[in-house]
């Protein structure tokens, strides 16, 4: 569909009768003169209402759309490809590493700072960094410190 070219229509009552050049295309009347790439047209669909000579909104929300809800089985068949796991489509294990986020570190004086401020509400918000879930201050103050040596 990349190198499809369509003729847009502008539906947006402001520009309905737009005479100019916009996203590289000459429009006469609020109609592109030449056929221009489906790219464009779904540039033109993200900024305002249009339709392609089709009849169909080439917003690239609406296109997603189109594709995920559609009787045709063939189109319906390759969304579920698609959505196979990565091991299964290519046939062996697919090893993704998950880049490493530094964490911040905090002092226990600096943990018992935030707990003093914000009590136990900012103490679970630095816990939440470190995946850490705990019913009292203290509990919490020593899981982040214990954490963050591992």
């Amino acid at each position: 569909m990349q190198n499809k070219k369509v003729h847009v229509i502008i539906k947006s009552e402001t520009f309905s009768n737009f005479t100019g050049v916009m996203v590289g295309a000459y429009f006469e009347n609020g109609k592109t003169v030449e056929p221009i790439p489906y790219r464009d047209a779904q540039t033109l669909g993200a900024i305002m209402e249009v339709e392609t000579d089709e009849g169909q909104n080439p917003n690239p929300a609406e296109t997603m759309w189109r594709g995920y809800n559609t009787t045709d089985a063939d189109q319906a068949k390759k969304v579920i490809q698609s959505a196979e796991p990565v091991e299964k489509r290519i046939g062996k294990k697919a090893k993704v590493e998950q880049p490493k986020q530094a964490l911040p570190t905090f002092t226990r004086d600096e943990l018992e700072a935030i707990a003093d401020k914000s009590g136990i509400a900012g103490l679970r918000k630095v816990g939440e960094t470190f995946g850490i879930k705990a019913r009292s201050i203290e509990e919490l103050i020593e899981e982040i410190l214990a954490a963050q040596e591992a």
